[in-house]
C-alpha cells in the first residue's frame, strides 16, 4: 500500500475508476495544432474546457495516429483529479457546492470533500475487502471508515504529527479531498486539449499488481502451471505473484498471454517503460518495481524474448527527442 496515493473516490452513485490512464492519440497535426493557446478559465478562475476547434477536422482518418501512449497513475480515483473539472460527470454539486459528504465516525460529521493543496497524500487503503467496505452494500459511503480500519494512522488519530497537513477544514482526512488545475496542470491541460473520459470504470477493486494485470492483459489470475493458461483461475489478491517478482525477478509466472503478443503478430512496434533511474541501495533490491511491472512475467514475454523492450523513465524521455518512439508505449 503507498502513502503517496489519494484513497477512494468520493460518495456517488456508481464506482469510479482508482488507477487512472490516460491515453493519448497524438498526431503531426494535432500536436502542431494544440500549442501555444491559453486554455480558458471559469468566473470561479478554474479551467475550462476550450471552444471546438477545426483541428478536430484535421484528424480526417485512423491513418493520421502516428503513436499512441499510455500514461499510468495509480491509486488515484476521478473524483480526486477531475471531480471538478467543468462538464464532467464529477462531485455531485449544486449552486457551487458539494451535495454529498461521507459519515465520519471520529467527527461525528457527515464530512464533505475538500480541495486538498498537498502534493503527497495519505490516502485511503485500497484491497479488495476494504472496497467492500467503501461501497457499503451501494451506499458509496465507507470511505472514512476504510480508512480507519487502515494501518494509516491519521484517519483513527486526526493528529498533525500522523497527518503531515493533509487534514480538511472540518478535519476531515484527505480520501475526502480533491485537486484541480492548482496541483496538476498537466492533467487538466490534457483533458482540455483532448478528451476525458469520465465514465471509465475499474476492472477490478483492488491493489496495484492486480490493476496492472488487467492494464496489460485484461485479466488478473493465478497459474498453477506457468506454461499452461488453463490451470489459471482468478485472483485479485497476487499475494504470492509479488513475492515471485522481488529483488529484481520476474520468472514465467503468468500463462495467458498479454496485449505484446497481439502487437508482435501484428508487427506493431512497443515498449514499456516502468523504471526510474535509480541508483540507491533500496532501489536497487527492490528491481524493477514489481508490483507496477508484471509484463516481463508473462510466459510469451519470456518466450518471445521481448525483455529488451523494457526501458527506464529517460529512455522514454530519450526516444522523444530523438524520434525513436515506438508506435504503442
Amino acid at each position: 500500500m503507498e502513502r503517496t496515493g489519494v484513497g477512494f473516490a468520493l460518495m456517488r452513485s456508481r464506482l469510479r475508476r482508482r488507477a487512472l490512464a490516460l491515453a493519448l492519440v497524438l498526431t503531426a497535426s494535432a500536436c502542431v495544432a494544440g500549442s501555444g493557446a491559453p486554455l480558458p478559465k471559469s468566473p470561479t478562475g478554474v479551467w475550462s474546457s476550450p471552444p471546438a476547434s477545426s483541428q478536430a477536422s484535421q484528424l480526417r482518418g485512423f491513418e493520421n495516429i502516428q503513436h499512441v501512449i499510455f500514461i499510468v497513475q495509480e491509486n488515484r480515483s476521478f473524483d480526486s483529479y477531475f471531480g471538478t473539472f467543468p462538464g464532467a460527470d464529477g462531485i455531485p454539486a449544486r449552486n457551487g457546492r458539494f451535495t454529498v459528504c461521507v459519515p465520519d465516525p471520529v467527527t461525528g460529521i457527515c464530512a464533505p470533500p475538500y480541495h486538498e493543496s498537498a502534493l503527497v497524500n495519505i490516502g485511503g487503503p485500497h484491497s479488495v475487502d476494504y472496497a467492500v467496505t467503501d461501497v457499503n452494500g451501494g451506499k458509496m459511503d465507507g470511505f472514512i471508515q476504510a480508512a480507519i480500519d487502515s494501518p494509516f494512522a491519521c484517519p483513527e488519530t486526526r493528529a498533525e504529527v500522523d497527518c503531515l497537513g493533509t487534514l480538511g477544514p472540518q478535519r476531515q482526512p484527505d480520501v475526502m479531498g480533491y485537486h484541480d488545475a492548482r496541483e496538476i496542470p498537466n492533467y487538466w491541460t490534457w483533458a482540455a486539449r483532448f478528451g476525458l473520459q469520465d465514465r471509465m470504470f475499474a476492472p477490478s477493486d483492488s491493489w496495484t499488481l492486480p490493476s496492472h494485470l488487467f492494464l496489460v492483459s485484461g485479466w488478473s489470475a493465478w497459474c498453477t502451471d506457468a506454461h499452461d493458461p488453463m490451470s489459471c483461475r482468478s485472483d485479485l489478491d497476487q499475494i504470492d505473484s509479488l513475492t515471485n517478482q522481488k529483488k529484481g525477478r520476474h520468472p514465467s509466472t503468468w500463462a495467458w498471454t498479454d496485449i505484446t503478443y497481439l502487437l508482435d503478430r501484428a508487427h506493431v512496434s512497443w515498449g514499456y517503460y516502468p523504471r526510474e533511474e535509480c541508483q540507491r541501495q533500496p532501489c536497487r533490491v527492490a528491481g524493477w518495481t514489481p508490483a507496477q511491472n508484471p509484463l516481463p512475467a508473462f510466459t510469451d514475454v519470456h518466450e518471445s524474448r521481448d525483455l529488451d523492450h523494457f526501458h527506464t523513465h529517460q529512455d522514454f524521455l530519450s526516444s522523444l527527442r530523438d524520434g525513436t518512439l515506438p508506435t504503442v508505449s
